[in-house]
């Protein structure tokens, strides 16, 4: 279990940094393209798809995993907790 769990904080951790970046110095900037925004959005779209879809699918795979792997130093509570804060992650990303 611990190579999961740091797996899943690695991968966590990476995703975090990078949203953070994403919100503080990325989406500030949408407001000085006065010109093909729609153009520059689909390329911010299609670009940030290529970094961020593989430690997603990355996180889920883990921790979906983590639901069924036997270990009593982590209750069950914690890893449905896990699993549904990355499912709602998954569907607040897709809106």
């Amino acid at each position: 279990m611990n190579a999961l769990l740091l797996s899943n904080l690695i991968v966590t951790a990476f995703l975090t940094g990078l949203i953070w970046y994403v919100q503080i110095s990325h989406y500030p900037g949408f407001e000085n393209v006065t010109e093909n925004f729609t153009t520059y959005h689909h390329f911010h779209t299609s670009s940030t798809r290529k970094v961020v879809a593989l430690p997603m699918l990355i996180e889920l795979v883990i921790s979906f995993v983590m639901l069924f792997y036997k270990d009593e130093s982590f209750p069950t509570s914690l890893k449905w907790l896990a699993f549904s804060l990355v499912c709602i992650i998954w569907v607040l990303t897709a809106c």
